[in-house]
């Protein structure tokens, strides 16, 4: 899935309905407050790697990051 295929193609804002399928509530209104930039291309990255690639290595080390959070929040 591509950030375009979560706007709506006649108005150029956001298709509320699609992504409030995929987010939780709280994160719903902090996105619809983002105004999306038509003009850029849609690609692909990870931003936990340097080279925004991702690689198993940074996966685990995400997922760690994930449990040590967890850890905290308890």
């Amino acid at each position: 899935m591509k950030v375009s295929d979560l706007i709506n193609a006649s108005t150029g804002l956001w298709d509320k309905t699609k992504i409030s399928e995929l987010v939780v509530k709280e994160d719903l209104a902090l996105i619809l407050n983002i105004k999306p930039l038509l003009s850029n291309t849609d690609s692909t990255i990870w931003c936990l790697s340097k080279d925004d690639v991702y690689s198993s290595q940074s996966g685990y080390r995400f997922l760690e990051g994930l449990k040590e959070m967890n850890i905290m929040s308890k």
